[in-house]
């Protein structure tokens, strides 16, 4: 008799929650969490990723989380393919993973495998490079906006590796990257997979960004930004263009105030949840779940585990089918 290989993802936007429950569930499952966040997985980064804290990850183990230093470039396929044996690892031990994170690619890239797309090109990569040198990077999010309006929305203005890609998607066949995505389809599924995002009030979303931000600020993230620029990195290596950072580094130059930064970062990153809740919106298979962001972590991983049982009923691999359970 065989059986499905159950996959439990969290997903959502930024400040959602979605590592509280997925701690609160790896508990009760007695599992582990694979952190699928494109900046949770550099290292010296702690309070401006918003890495669980230590206590957590004494007490479950998560994988992928502070694995790469902050020049080290990663993209989703490399993530795959460090998640993937992590995953069947604990698929051995007849658990489910839980997967969380915000990063919407690494998510979509692991359920259902990466796009089909043309290699690299230096020759554009260059020309593409020159033109950020002349004009800006503003002009070519605006160029790609008018070349692949799908694409540029849910990329951020500032990301430059991400902006190159999907011209260069552009540029090397004629087509956008987003029609690439719909002739691929995504829809076949690498796992027998639950996703569940977490789904907030606009205002309460917004609040919570505004108090987590100040909680970074008040742990030390303008000496955590300071200590990595003074190790040599910068905005040329991707870890550090990820929000808080690249305004802090604006700061140290002297182009703003860090009260001026730290506002900014907030603004930046309520536009970025704007942009998550984009991408999750078209992901066909998640359920969102509704929650108020006052209840416990635990009411809201309560009701993850009652739609996995739904689910899985018939799965003998599934964690939970004996009850609550506890590292």
């Amino acid at each position: 008799m065989s059986f499905p290989r159950p996959l439990l993802c969290i997903a959502g936007p930024t400040a959602s929650g979605k590592s509280a429950v997925a701690y609160a569930l790896a508990r009760r499952w007695a599992t582990d969490v694979i952190i699928a966040d494109s900046r949770q997985l550099y290292r010296g980064m702690p309070i401006g990723t918003d890495q669980p804290p230590p206590e957590w990850q004494a007490a479950v183990t998560h994988h992928l989380l502070g694995v790469a230093a902050p020049d080290d470039p990663w993209n989703a396929g490399r993530f795959c393919r460090a998640a993937e044996p992590v995953i069947a690892g604990l698929h051995r031990q007849g658990r489910i993973p839980i997967i969380v994170g915000g990063t919407g690619l690494y998510l979509r890239a692991l359920l259902y495998g990466l796009t089909p797309g043309p290699p690299a090109d230096p020759a554009i990569r260059r020309e593409l490079a020159e033109r950020i040198a002349r004009e800006g990077l503003a002009a070519l999010h605006a160029w790609l906006t008018r070349v692949d309006p799908s694409s540029a929305a849910a990329i951020a203005p500032a990301d430059e590796p991400k902006i190159i890609r999907a011209l260069e998607f552009y540029l090397s066949t004629g087509k956008p990257r987003s029609a690439w995505h719909a002739e691929h389809g995504f829809r076949t599924a690498r796992y027998d997979h639950l996703l569940i995002g977490l789904r907030l009030p606009r205002a309460v979303l917004h609040r919570r960004i505004e108090l987590r931000v100040a909680a970074m600020a008040a742990r030390g993230l303008a000496e955590e930004v300071r200590g990595l620029w003074t190790a040599g990195y910068d905005e040329r290596h991707q870890a550090m263009r990820g929000l808080g950072y690249r305004q802090l580094l604006r700061a140290f130059r002297g182009e703003c105030s860090t009260d001026e930064a730290i506002g900014e970062t907030i603004r930046e990153t309520k536009r970025y949840a704007k942009r998550q809740m984009t991408w999750f919106r078209g992901q066909p298979d998640l359920q969102w779940l509704d929650v108020t962001g006052e209840e416990p972590p635990g009411a809201a991983a309560e009701a993850i585990d009652r739609m996995a049982r739904q689910r899985w009923a018939e799965c003998a691999i599934i964690a939970c089918a004996n009850g609550p359970t506890t590292h």
